[in-house]
């Protein structure tokens, strides 16, 4: 009984489709102050031509920046300089909107809106900038230090993720865009705020460097299976980071691919949470994964 009425928000939220019309996708959400998604009235939807060019224009900025980050020294220009700016946020997130040409037909949209559910559990996230490099959840991004203009890239469910902003000493104020073009061509954008004057907690700087690494190489795939932000981990880890993240990133494999009636989930939960506690955003997506299974836990 506990589980169902915790889920029950996220299951109304991924259900919410099947009032749609039959051709397209269009949703926009606000957040309540508890933190839960609300609807909002209908709006014109952009045409199928306006999201076919908003994607082709997000696909060409994301591909440009990630060019560049590929690009840097990485090893030898950032790893072992300390950071201006590292450390667990609160992050307010304000509004959210999907938009497709068609249905949702790779049912991305679905997918992020029933994972939006998290930022009730994840309401403190890293960040770190070192120099013009900045790296924000798992994202890896660069600042122009003279305006403060800040892109940075990210996937998620074989599709892109840019998010563009203004970085401040005491905010960062962003738009995250979710992009995807394959059965169907779709939109997400969330509005969003890291609040600096508020640090929660600490990051390993080392540790969080490798987790964007490590996650650009192994959880970037797109349709094809590769890496469509491929890294090379020595430039951004040492051999002991390298093997404290996979060590985090297997463990929470094992908790999150066990059926939620497994009599190992709590061993497994346990031993995810032990493993992940230095990798400063994996550790908060796993006690969100094992909140969704009925195990509370809080990883601050």
């Amino acid at each position: 009984m506990f589980r169902i009425a915790l889920l029950a928000p996220l299951l109304l939220l991924s259900g919410c489709s099947a009032g749609l019309a039959a051709n397209q996708y269009h949703r926009s959400y606000h957040l309540n102050q508890d933190r839960t998604l609300r609807e909002d009235p209908p709006s014109r939807p952009p045409t199928p031509v306006e999201i076919s060019k908003r994607v082709a224009d997000l696909q060409t900025k994301h591909s440009e920046l990630n060019r560049r980050l590929m690009a840097l020294n990485y090893a030898e220009n950032y790893k072992n300089k300390a950071p201006t700016l590292a450390g667990v946020y609160p992050l307010t997130v304000t509004r959210f909107t999907c938009t497709c040409a068609r249905n949702d037909e790779d049912k991305m949209c679905e997918q992020i809106t029933a994972r939006m559910g998290n930022l009730r559990i994840i309401k403190n996230v890293p960040f770190m900038r070192k120099g013009n490099a900045v790296i924000g959840m798992r994202s890896q991004g660069l600042v122009d230090e003279s305006t403060g203009k800040t892109d940075t890239v990210d996937a998620l469910f074989n599709g892109g993720i840019y998010w563009t902003g203004k970085l401040t000493d005491e905010t960062y104020e962003y738009t995250l865009h979710l992009f995807k073009s394959e059965k169907d061509q779709c939109v997400a954008e969330l509005e969003e705020k890291y609040d600096f004057a508020h640090k929660v907690r600490e990051v390993d700087p080392g540790m969080y460097e490798c987790e964007g690494a490590y996650h650009f190489q192994n959880e970037s795939n797109g349709p094809p299976g590769k890496p469509t932000l491929p890294r090379t981990l020595s430039k951004y880890c040492s051999p002991q980071e390298e093997a404290q993240v996979t060590e985090c990133y297997t463990a929470a494999a094992a908790f999150n691919t066990a059926p939620s009636d497994s009599q190992n989930l709590p061993a497994l939960a346990e031993t995810a949470r032990k493993a992940c506690i230095s990798v400063p955003a994996k550790r908060l997506y796993q006690e969100y994964d094992a909140f969704m299974k009925g195990i509370r836990y809080n990883a601050d």
